[in-house]
């Protein structure tokens, strides 16, 4: 499964929540340089987006012809240099979403999924277009980044009736190697 879904999250929306996230890491709310992508603000569970996972659930069923379980989201603002290692996620991520709030409108940098037959497909998403995909079953990654600034979310779902779903809400219990907070 990869499907483009085009002005999913209407422009305005996405305006509003991009500057809510600008404001977050001019406070330093976001971590930087965490996780995968050095050159990134990122934060998990974040308001704004957590938000988003809730809104879009029933739209996103509707996509995949699945009742699905929200687990977690997170989001990145990537800076100039930002690379995403090519890599598959963990269970929780079963169905994810790829929504991007504010692209560099100079610089087009696509996510790009690997198919079942190997060949690298890239997906250029402009503000509010959202990329679904099997993100522990297809590789996926983006190359060095050259713009100024991208903010992207990703919204992570399971099937209710999949394999995954003790992994709705993403407890840290429910983790390997993680102990409850």
């Amino acid at each position: 499964m990869r499907r483009c879904w085009r002005g999913l999250l209407p422009a305005a929306v996405c305006a509003k929540a991009a500057a809510d996230l600008k404001k977050m890491k001019a406070r330093n709310m976001l971590r930087h340089g965490y996780g995968a992508v050095k050159a990134a603000a990122v934060d998990y569970k974040n308001l704004v987006t957590e938000d988003l996972l809730l809104r879009l659930l029933p739209q996103i069923e509707l996509l995949t012809g699945h009742r699905l379980l929200p687990t977690y989201s997170c989001l990145r603002i990537y800076e100039p240099g930002a690379v995403l290692p090519r890599h598959t996620d963990r269970p929780a991520c079963e169905i994810s979403l790829s929504l991007a709030l504010q692209p560099d409108p100079q610089v087009p940098w696509p996510l790009y999924v690997e198919t079942l037959t190997g060949e690298a497909v890239p997906a250029h998403l402009a503000a509010g277009d959202g990329l679904i995909y099997k993100g522990i079953e297809r590789p996926h990654w983006r190359e060095a980044f050259t713009g100024t600034e991208m903010i992207q979310t990703f919204l992570h779902y399971v099937r209710a009736d999949g394999p995954y779903a003790h992994l709705k809400g993403d407890r840290p219990e429910a983790r390997p190697g993680q102990s409850a907070a």
